[in-house]
Order: structure tokens, then C-alpha cells, then sequence
């Protein structure tokens, strides 16, 4: 009975691993591919307890069992070792900090904002979820005089999007035609192109088609960009474990967590008693490569914010 009992424990968790694997793979036709794609990191952990259980089964079925949940760990721990091996720097080049953070329908406390801003010497700051208010008190908190250059353009919901810069701004645009404001600009004097994004929420289960279309999107719109540096931030309620998020970075990009070596960086919920669960939150970069990321709370968000140094090349 204990024999059986331990093969059938190790049997589930071998298949909630090979679900989340074979999710990764596939193009999400519901939130709840979705769901198991986005947390296949966890799901894996069946496959490291399955070794564990059918070793101790000491069964022929047992051993058989261990080879694959063995090999799933394998292929789990590849897919993600990239993430944690930080990516040359250039020896040369000046650095710029970016920072993105979801206000949570403008209820993030605006001096947190603010204060992160200049603690962090953050020269482009991407906001989402920028409503009226949330903007005023922005204001009032300072941010304006740390960042006198912006695209902003809030709501009165969750729909607002904003890009402020130590620098002035060129040819900025905002596109409204997705469910949340998408703003982007170019820094004067550099050849540096920034965009802002918010994707729309996949939960619940309503809004999945609307997430599914933003991401459909995003990837030619992205990749439209135009500019030899792109730096891109926001919420983009995905992870690298997620297919349409992958086809992004298919356009040339670069996740800065897994390229400065930052390794898993979760940044929601972050409102929670326990700390967040996954990395939806990214800052993207194109011909530029981050030296650092990690992450700073701010009172009053589900999200935790986002810092990058990112070095970018030397002009030629």
C-alpha cells in the first residue's frame, strides 16, 4: 500500500510538471494555459518531488518514473539557467537607469514614486495605471522637477500610461487603439527610442480575449519601433514563460533581468503577506545591454517596481 501510495503521488507531480512544460510551448487558447505556462516554474518543483518518491517506491515502474521526472528537472533547469548568467557590457558607453511601476489604478503612494526616483538616479520612468489624480499628486510629490520632460497621458482609470525623462523628448506619441494608452518618444540628442506599456489583464476569465489581442499585437508594434537604441518598460501581465510574451523578444528584444544575470525577479502581487509570485513586470531593451535589475516596493501598489541600469553603446 505505502508502494502505491508513493507511485501515485509521484505519477501527479511528473504530470503537473509536464503540463506546465508543454503549456510554455503552446499558444494560449485560455486563461488556463495560460495560467499553467505562467507558472511552470512551480509546477516543475512536481518533477524534483517525483525523483524524490519514485526512488523511494524502489519499484520497476519506479525507476522508469525517476528517469523522466529526472529529465524534466534537466530540462527545466536549462530553460532557465540563462537567467542567472549576466550577458558581457560593453567597457565603454554611458548608463542609463529606467524604471517602470504600475500605480494600481493611481492608488501608489506618489512621494514613494518620487523618492524612488531620485534614491535611484532613474533618468526614464514609465508609469501605468496613471490616472488624473494620481497625476496631480505626482506633481505635487516633485516628480516634475526630477523629470521635467513627458508623455502623459492619464484617465480616470486604469487605462492611463505616462513617460517622464531627465532629458527633453522627441517625436512623442501615444496610441490609444489597445486597451491601455501605449506613449512612446524618442531622447533628444541620443538615438535612443522609449516606450511605455501596459497589456491588458488575462484574469479574469472575461478579459482573456482582450489580453490575447493586445498580445497579439504588440509584437509588430514593437517591433515597428524605430531607432538604433530601444528601451522598452511596463506591465505586460506575462512572463518569459508565456509564448506570446516570448514572440516579442523574437523581434529583437531582450529581457534586462536575464540579460544582467538578475534571475527570477517577481514583481506581482507584491500587496500580499507573502512576497510576489511572478515576473510580469519588464523592462525590454534592443541594442543595449542592462548591467543590474532589481526591484523596489511601493506603498499602495500591487506591483513592485522595476529598476535597470542599462549601458548603452558608445556613438559611431
Amino acid at each position: 500500500m505505502r508502494r502505491r501510495v508513493l507511485l501515485w503521488l509521484a505519477w501527479l507531480g511528473l504530470a503537473a510538471s509536464l503540463i506546465g512544460l508543454l503549456a510554455r510551448y503552446l499558444t494560449p487558447g485560455s486563461e488556463y494555459v495560460l495560467g499553467a505556462a505562467t507558472f511552470s516554474g512551480y509546477l516543475a518543483l512536481g518533477a524534483l518531488v517525483a525523483v524524490l518518491l519514485f526512488a523511494l517506491a524502489r519499484s520497476r515502474a519506479g525507476w522508469v518514473g525517476c528517469a523522466l521526472s529526472g529529465a524534466v528537472v534537466v530540462w527545466t533547469v536549462g530553460l532557465h539557467l540563462p537567467e542567472y548568467v549576466a550577458e558581457s557590457v560593453p567597457p565603454h558607453g554611458r548608463d542609463l537607469v529606467v524604471m517602470t511601476a504600475n500605480l494600481r489604478v493611481g492608488s501608489a503612494d506618489a512621494a514613494s514614486v518620487v523618492a524612488a526616483v531620485r534614491s535611484r538616479h532613474v533618468d526614464v520612468l514609465m508609469l501605468e495605471e496613471l490616472t488624473v489624480d494620481e497625476d496631480v499628486r505626482l506633481r505635487t510629490a516633485g516628480l516634475w522637477r526630477v523629470l521635467p520632460y513627458a508623455i502623459a497621458d492619464p484617465r480616470l482609470y486604469a487605462d492611463g500610461t505616462g513617460l517622464w525623462s531627465r532629458q527633453p523628448l522627441t517625436e512623442t506619441r501615444v496610441f490609444r487603439q489597445l486597451g491601455f494608452s501605449f506613449v512612446t518618444a524618442r531622447l533628444s540628442g541620443a538615438a535612443v527610442t522609449v516606450a511605455a506599456v501596459h497589456v491588458y489583464g488575462p484574469y479574469p476569465s472575461p478579459q482573456f480575449p482582450r489580453w490575447y489581442q493586445d498580445m497579439q499585437s504588440y509584437p509588430a508594434l514593437l517591433g515597428g519601433l524605430r531607432g538604433r537604441t530601444i528601451l522598452v518598460g511596463g506591465d505586460f501581465n506575462a512572463t518569459a514563460d508565456d509564448e506570446q510574451f516570448r514572440a516579442i523578444l523574437a523581434r529583437g528584444y531582450a529581457d534586462a533581468a536575464e540579460q544582467a544575470g538578475a534571475g527570477f525577479t517577481p514583481t506581482w502581487p507584491a500587496d500580499r503577506w507573502f512576497p510576489p509570485l511572478i515576473a510580469i513586470d519588464h523592462v525590454l531593451t534592443r541594442g543595449a545591454v542592462a548591467r543590474s535589475v532589481d526591484s523596489v516596493e511601493i506603498p499602495g501598489s500591487d506591483h513592485r517596481a522595476l529598476i535597470a541600469v542599462v549601458r548603452l553603446p558608445t556613438r559611431g
